[in-house]
C-alpha cells in the first residue's frame, strides 16, 4: 500500500517510532500541537508506542541468544522461547501479532499438530495486556462453530501464557484479494510454495482466483498499458457465500455476548476446502465480564473500524460494519476507505464510502445494496444483527428479493418466473383471460364513453385557442433548445473535418524536396479534394448564417467557431479569408478576457491564433506583419501574470517563438535549405565549405536564432519543475531541431552537430518510455533525415530514419505523412549513395521513393504537391539512370514525371518544373536522333 492510500496518523505513527528508536526523545504534545486535527487518535494510539518502544530496548540489552535459535530464522522473540511448553512440541514461527506470537506446534500427548500462541514477553508486562490475552482464549474458547477457529486448551509455561487453537492450513483473505488483483489467482497449483509467514497460497486461493480472468486494456498514449481483472458472475456468489458463513459465525459470538471487534480480512482465513475461519480473537469483548479496555481506547484496526469504535465503544453492530466494509474489499479488490483526502475520522463519521459500482459496474445491484447497509455510518441503518446480513447474502445467492431495500413490481415479476416458471406461465395464462374479458366489458364502456364525448366537444372547442397558445410557447421553447444544439454540432462538424484534413498528413516533408519555383507555398496545405472543398464550404455557410440568429451569451462558442473556419480557409490556400477569420476570432476572445480576466483559456487562445497569423503572413510574403504580430504576442505574453507565470502560458509562448523561428526555412523567400537544382551535388566534401543554400541576410537570421533561443530557455525552465512533462520533451525536440537549420545556416557546424544530437537524444527517451507511440517514431526519423550537408557520414542517420518509417508504414499503410517522410529520407540515401559511386543502390533508393510517392499522388490526384513531389522523384532518377547509361529507362521516367506534372497543372495552376521536364524529354530526344544518324551514316574506308 503507498503513503496516499495510508491514514496519516498511520504514517506520523511510524515516525514517532523511529525517533524513539534513534534516541531523539520526541513528545506526544509537540505531534498535537503539529496536527491539531487528528489530535484525539494521537493522544490514543501514541502512549502504547512509546510503551512498547522502551520495552523492547530494556528485553533488546538482556536478550539471550542459544545456538539452537541463532541459525533459525524466527524474530528475536522466539530466542527467549523454550522449545517445549507444557504438552506442546513447538516447530516453527507462523504468525504475529499486537498481543502474541504463533507457532505451529505437536501436542505430544494427543499426537496432533495444532496453532500455539505464546503471549509475547512485551506484553506480558502489562496488566491490562495480559487480562486481555486470557479474555481473548476465554471467549474463543466458548465458541464451537464450523466457521470459528476452535481453542483446545491454555496454560503457562516458565512465565509464558499460552493457548493453543486448531491448525488451519489457509490463506488469509487479503492475500487472496491481492492474488487475484495480480491476477495469478488462477493460475496457482493446488500445493503451492510455502510463504515466510507460513501461510500457504494454494487451492484455497484457486477457489476465488479460478473464477477471475485477466484482460489487456490498451490505453490513450502516453498512459502505460493496464491489466485488471475481470470477475465472472460465480465469483461474486462465491463471495456472497463466504462472506455469509462469517456472518452466521459473528452471530453465534454475539449471541454469546462475544464481540470481535478486529473483523478484516487478514483475520479471516480461507482453507483448501474453500471454507472461511474466523480468528484472532485478540482485542474481543464479552458483554458478560467487566471490560479490561480503558473506557475510551480505541481497539482493532484503522482502515476497518466503525465510526463508534473511534469514540471508544463498540457492539455486535461494530462487526457487521467492519465485515461489510470487507465485502466491499473482496468485491471491488481495493479497500472502501482511503486517507487521501480529509480527515479520517470525517471519512468515517460521515460515511463517505464510494458506490462499489462505480468502481465496477459487474458488481449486481443487490449486493451493491447489501454492502452499502452493512456499511451504513449510523448503526441503526445497518442490519439489526448479523443473521440478518446472513439472510440477505442468501436471498441474493437464491435470486429472491433482499430486505436491504424495496423491489419494483417488475423487478419482483422477473424473479418469480426464473424461480417457477410453470407458475407463471399458467398466471399468464389467466391474466389473458382476464384481459380478454376486459375487452368485452370494455367495448360497452366505450359506446358510453361516445355519447359523453359528444358532451365534451363544445368544451374542446372552448380550450382549443389557449392550448393552441401553449403550443406556440412550447415550439418556440422547442426551437431555441434546437438551435443551440446545432450550434454544438456545428462547432463539433467544423473541428471534425480540420480534424479529418490534419490525419491526412501535412506536406512538410515533401517540401523539403522541392524548389521554391515548382509550387506555389500559399497552397502547400491544402490537402484537400473538391468535394473536400465543396462540403468545407457548405459547413462555412451555415455557421455565417447560424452565427447571425445566435446572441451574446454564446460568444465563446463563437469565437471557437470562427477559428475553426479560419482554420479551415488557411487549409484552403485562401490566406486573405483566413487573415480575416482570424482577427474576428481575435477580436472576440480580447472581448471575453476582459470580462474574464482570471479565465487562463482566453488568454492561450490569443497567443495560439496570433501564431497561426504569423504563419499566414508569412505565406503571402509580408514578413514586416510577421515581426509586428511576433512583437505584439510577445508583449501580450509578458504583461498578462497567467501567461507569464504560468506553465500553460510558457509553452504557448515556447511554441509561439519556435514559429518565429521556422519560417525562414519554408517561407522566408529564400532557399537556404532547400536543394539546389542539381541534386546530385549536394555531398559536399567537408563540412566547413559553403552550404549549397542562397544567402540570408543577417538581420533576419538574427531574429530566428533569438527567437529559437528563447524557445529553448522556456522549455528548459518547464522541464526544471515537471521534467517528465511528455508536452514539453516534445516541443523541445522540435526546438532542437530548428536549432540545427539556424546553426548550419550561421556556419556554426559544431553548434548544429550538438542540436541534432541532443534532439535525437530527447525523443529516443521518449520512445524508451512510450514504446508505442508512433508519433515520437515519427518525429526521430523526421530529425534523423535532417541537415543540408550531405556527407558518407550521414549514411547511417538517413538509413534509420527510413527503417523507422518501414515500421510506421507496417502498422499504418494507409497515413501518407509516414510515406513521404519515408520517400524524403531514401532521396537522401540515394543523394549519398549516387556521390559515392553506388549510382545502382541510388536507382532502387529512389524507385521505392517514387513507389512511396506515386502511392499519395494517385489517391490524391487534385492535390498539387503531390503530384509535383513525384515528378521531381522521377526526374532525379532519370538523371541517375543516364548518367548510367541506360537512356531508354531515364526516358520511361521522365515520361512518367510528365504525368505528374501535367495532372498537378490542371485548373490553371502554374508548374514551372513542368516546362523544364519537357525541355529534358526533348534533349534526350534530339541526343537519340543525332545518334542514330551517326550509327546511320556509311563507314568510309580509307
Amino acid at each position: 500500500m503507498n503513503d496516499d492510500q495510508r491514514h496519516p496518523v498511520e504514517i506520523l505513527a511510524e515516525e514517532f517510532a523511529d525517533r524513539l528508536r534513534s534516541d531523539q526523545q520526541p513528545s506526544i504534545e509537540e505531534y498535537v500541537s503539529r496536527y491539531p486535527e487528528h489530535a484525539e487518535m494521537i493522544m490514543a494510539i501514541f502512549p502504547p508506542i512509546a510503551m512498547m518502544e522502551q520495552a523492547r530496548e530494556v528485553h533488546a540489552s538482556s536478550s539471550r541468544l542459544s545456538s539452537r535459535t541463532s541459525s533459525s530464522n524466527l524474530p528475536s522473540n522466539k530466542t527467549q522461547i523454550p522449545d517445549r511448553l507444557g504438552d506442546f512440541q513447538l516447530l516453527r514461527e507462523i504468525g504475529r501479532g499486537g498481543m502474541g506470537v504463533v507457532f505451529e506446534a505437536v501436542q505430544q500427548s494427543l499426537k496432533r499438530h495444532v496453532a500455539l500462541k505464546v503471549m509475547s514477553d512485551i506484553a506480558a508486562g502489562s496488566a491490562q495486556r495480559r487480562a486481555r490475552f486470557i479474555r481473548e482464549a476465554e471467549a474463543a474458547a466458548q465458541l464451537h462453530h464450523t466457521n470459528i477457529v476452535g481453542v483446545f486448551g491454555t496454560g503457562e509455561e516458565s512465565g509464558y501464557l499460552f493457548y493453543a487453537m486448531q491448525l488451519i492450513q489457509g490463506t488469509p483473505l487479503n492475500e487472496v484479494i491481492a492474488a487475484i488483483k495480480r491476477g495469478d489467482a488462477s493460475g496457482m497449483p493446488a500445493d503451492a510454495t510455502e510463504k515466510k509467514d507460513g501461510s500457504r497460497v494454494n487451492n484455497a486461493t484457486d477457489s476465488l482466483g479460478n473464477v477471475a480472468t485477466l484482460s489487456s486494456h490498451p490505453t490513450a498514449v502516453p498512459r502505460e498499458v493496464l491489466a485488471s481483472p475481470v470477475l465472472r458472475p460465480q465469483y461474486f456468489h462465491q463471495v456472497a457465500h463466504l462472506i455469509a458463513n462469517v456472518a452466521s459465525g459473528l452471530h453465534y459470538a454475539h449471541h454469546l455476548g462475544i464481540f470481535h471487534r478486529d473483523i478484516k480480512p487478514s483475520n479471516l482465513l480461507l482453507d483448501r476446502e474453500g471454507a472461511i475461519w474466523i480468528t484472532d480473537f485478540g482485542v474481543a469483548k464479552r458483554d458478560s465480564l467487566e471490560d479490561v479496555t480503558q473506557a475510551g481506547e480505541i481497539v482493532g484496526t484503522l482502515r476497518y473500524m466503525a465510526p463508534e469504535q473511534l469514540r471508544g465503544t463498540s457492539n455486535a453492530r461494530s462487526d457487521i460494519y467492519s465485515l461489510g466494509l470487507t465485502l466491499f474489499e473482496l468485491l471491488t479488490l481495493q479497500p472502501a476507505l482511503t486517507a487521501t483526502t480529509g480527515s479520517w475520522f470525517e471519512t468515517v463519521a460521515k460515511g463517505l464510502i464510494p458506490s462499489p459500482r462505480s468502481i465496477r459496474k459487474d458488481i449486481p445491484r443487490d449486493l451493491e445494496v447489501i454492502t452499502l447497509k452493512a456499511c451504513a455510518a449510523d448503526p441503526a441503518e445497518r442490519y439489526a444483527t448479523a443473521e440478518a446480513l446472513e439472510q440477505d447474502l442468501r436471498r441474493f445467492m437464491e435470486d429472491r428479493p433482499v430486505l436491504a431495500r424495496r423491489e419494483s413490481v417488475a423487478l419482483r415479476i422477473r424473479r418469480i418466473v426464473r424461480r417457477n416458471p410453470a407458475v407463471a406461465t399458467l398466471t399468464l395464462a389467466l391474466i389473458l383471460m382476464l384481459t380478454a374479458v376486459v375487452a368485452l366489458l370494455g367495448r360497452g364502456y366505450h359506446l358510453k364513453q361516445q355519447a359523453l364525448k359528444k358532451i365534451q366537444l363544445e368544451y374542446d372547442r372552448a380550450e382549443e385557442n389557449l392550448q393552441q397558445k401553449t403550443s406556440a410557447l412550447v415550439t418556440a421553447d422547442h426551437e431555441r433548445n434546437r438551435a443551440e444544439k446545432n450550434l454544438s454540432m456545428a462547432i463539433e462538424a467544423f473541428a471534425g473535418v480540420v480534424n479529418n484534413i490534419a490525419s491526412r498528413g501535412g506536406s512538410e516533408s515533401l517540401l523539403d524536396e522541392l524548389g521554391d519555383e515548382d509550387i506555389d507555398l500559399a497552397s502547400v496545405d491544402a490537402i484537400l479534394s473538391d468535394a473536400d472543398v465543396q462540403l468545407l464550404e457548405n459547413l462555412m455557410a451555415f455557421f455565417d448564417r447560424f452565427a447571425l440568429e445566435n446572441g451574446t451569451d454564446l460568444s465563446a462558442q463563437s469565437a471557437l467557431a470562427t477559428r475553426r473556419v479560419a482554420d479551415i480557409q488557411h487549409r484552403l490556400g485562401r490566406l486573405e479569408g483566413a487573415v480575416q477569420s482570424y482577427r474576428k476570432s481575435l477580436e472576440i476572445y480580447r472581448n471575453l478576457a476582459e470580462k474574464h480576466p482570471d479565465n487562463r483559456e482566453f488568454q492561450y487562445a490569443q497567443v495560439q491564433i496570433v501564431s497561426e497569423m504569423i504563419v499566414v503572413s508569412a505565406k503571402r510574403g509580408r514578413m514586416g506583419e510577421v515581426l509586428l504580430m511576433y512583437n505584439k504576442a510577445q508583449s501580450l505574453a509578458m504583461q498578462s501574470s497567467l501567461l507569464r507565470d504560468t506553465a500553460e502560458g510558457k509553452l504557448a509562448l515556447a511554441r509561439l517563438c519556435n514559429t518565429m523561428a521556422s519560417l525562414g526555412s519554408r517561407y522566408g523567400g529564400d532557399n537556404r535549405l532547400r536543394p539546389v537544382r542539381n541534386w546530385m551535388r549536394r555531398v559536399m566534401s567537408s563540412p566547413a565549405r559553403d552550404v549549397v543554400v542562397s544567402p540570408i541576410t543577417t538581420e533576419r537570421l538574427k531574429r530566428e536564432n533569438e527567437a529559437n533561443t528563447m524557445a529553448l530557455r522556456l522549455l528548459q525552465e518547464l522541464l526544471a519543475e515537471e521534467p517528465q512533462q511528455v508536452a514539453y520533451r516534445l516541443t523541445l525536440a522540435r526546438v532542437q531541431r530548428e536549432d540545427v537549420r539556424i546553426a548550419q545556416s550561421m556556419r556554426e557546424f559544431e553548434r548544429a552537430e550538438a542540436a541534432l544530437k541532443a534532439s535525437i537524444e530527447t525523443l529516443e527517451k521518449l520512445i524508451a518510455e512510450y514504446p508505442d507511440v508512433d508519433a515520437f517514431q515519427f518525429e526521430l526519423a523526421n530529425t534523423l533525415r535532417t541537415g543540408v550537408i550531405y556527407s558518407p557520414a550521414d549514411m547511417q542517420r538517413f538509413s534509420r530514419a527510413v527503417r523507422i518509417c518501414d515500421h510506421l508504414i507496417q502498422s499504418h499503410p494507409h497515413e501518407v505523412e509516414y510515406r513521404s517522410l519515408r520517400s524524403s529520407a531514401l532521396i537522401r540515401v540515394a543523394t549519398v549513395q549516387n556521390a559515392t559511386g553506388k549510382s545502382d543502390r541510388a536507382i532502387e533508393s529512389l524507385k521505392t521513393a517514387y513507389e512511396d510517392q506515386a502511392l499519395i499522388a494517385d489517391r490524391f490526384p487534385e492535390i498539387l504537391v503531390y503530384q509535383i513531389a513525384a515528378a521531381q522523384t522521377l526526374s532525379n532518377l532519370a538523371e541517375v539512370q543516364l548518367n548510367a547509361g541506360d537512356r531508354v529507362a531515364a526516358m520511361q521516367s521522365i515520361d512518367r514525371a510528365i504525368h505528374y506534372g501535367s495532372r498537378g497543372a490542371k485548373n490553371g495552376r502554374n508548374v514551372p518544373f513542368l516546362e523544364r521536364l519537357r525541355e529534358k524529354k526533348k534533349s534526350l530526344q534530339g541526343d537519340a536522333l543525332k545518334k542514330e544518324n551517326n550509327d546511320a551514316q556509311p563507314t568510309t574506308i580509307p
